[in-house]
């Protein structure tokens, strides 16, 4: 790929570091929440996915031990923030949806994270680096969907 040699190693550190940063800075906007990172994590994958969401399904993308994800789903269960329903087909199978408390919970936690990102975006940055900043957030994601 001709980009490739376009950044040097210290500027790929620092890009890699000033992400990983505001990674663990908005995940500890859930640590004061009444939710798991877990618990969090595996309603967002619902989501995103919608239909055909399976316990392995989950275990794979978001990179969790199968036990891990089981016990999870039964305590978004018990609060009745998932169901599950039975494959038509196969039996052994079941496919997990979000419920509208879950919905209600996934929206309150990113209202929160916007809310303390807003606010340091705008006591941190520059307009200039704000209208960067906004310019680039498509690429992130284009570059967190790449598939070596």
């Amino acid at each position: 790929m001709e980009n490739e040699k376009c950044f040097t190693s210290s500027e790929l550190t620092a890009l890699r570091e000033g992400i990983m940063a505001l990674s663990r800075r908005l995940k500890k906007e859930i640590q004061n929440n009444e939710w798991t990172m877990a618990q969090i994590l595996l309603l967002g994958a619902i989501e995103r996915k919608r239909k055909d969401v399976t316990p392995s399904y989950l275990a794979e993308t978001e990179g969790m031990a199968s036990s891990n994800v089981a016990a999870t789903l039964k305590i978004l269960e018990k609060h009745q923030l998932i169901m599950r329903q039975k494959s038509s087909t196969d039996k052994r199978l079941s496919y997990i949806f979000l419920t509208q408390a879950g919905q209600d919970v996934l929206n309150i936690n990113r209202k929160k994270r916007e809310c303390w990102l807003s606010e340091a975006i705008s006591h941190t940055l520059t307009m200039e680096e704000i209208r960067a900043l906004l310019l680039v957030s498509e690429s992130l994601s284009r570059i967190a969907e790449y598939k070596a």
